[in-house]
């Protein structure tokens, strides 16, 4: 009986440390996605970016997705950088992939305010105005890691994140 009792305690132990390492491991993944967005958003290479520099971002990958050159996305042209990382990876990674995919539909039907089926750049420069305003809670114009962290932060990611081909640009 006691060796069954401590067998129990042992696979909670693991189940617990199993939950924990997966924890970590996704906590691991966001802080490389915030770092790798910083990086690729910002300008003056300061370690967090400002608005300047996420519509400077938005309006340098707009076009390279659209690959009919009319100035417009559809959900289609702006889910298809997330799908195409999605259909390479893996495990949580795809999982996650295939979250924002979801989340990102629902930025778009935020984006989208004359209902046409399509965001043009003013109406994603909107959006990206409104996400960031939300997320710099410190009102010093930027945002840094911290506050891409929050709930309002990861909108800012997420619509940022959109714009990155699997290539990384």
């Amino acid at each position: 009986m006691l060796l069954l009792a401590g067998l129990l305690v042992g696979i909670v132990a693991l189940g617990a440390g199993l939950v924990l390492a997966h924890a970590q491991s996704k906590a691991e993944a966001q802080q490389a996605e915030i770092e790798r967005l910083i990086k690729l958003v910002d300008r003056s290479n300061t370690g967090k970016f400002s608005f300047d520099d996420a519509k400077q971002f938005v309006l340098d990958r707009f076009d390279k997705l659209d690959p009919d050159r009319d100035g417009t996305l559809t959900l289609a042209e702006l889910q298809a950088p997330l799908r195409e990382r999605m259909n390479k990876a893996k495990g949580t990674e795809k999982n996650r992939l295939q979250s924002s995919l979801k989340l990102l539909e629902a930025e778009f039907k935020a984006m989208d305010k004359d209902k046409d089926g399509t965001v043009d750049k003013n109406e994603y420069v909107a959006l990206l105005q409104t996400r960031f305003d939300a997320a710099n809670r410190d009102k010093d114009q930027t945002l840094e890691h911290n506050e891409l962290k929050t709930a309002a932060g990861q909108k800012v990611l997420l619509l940022l994140g959109a714009l990155v081909t699997p290539e990384g640009n």
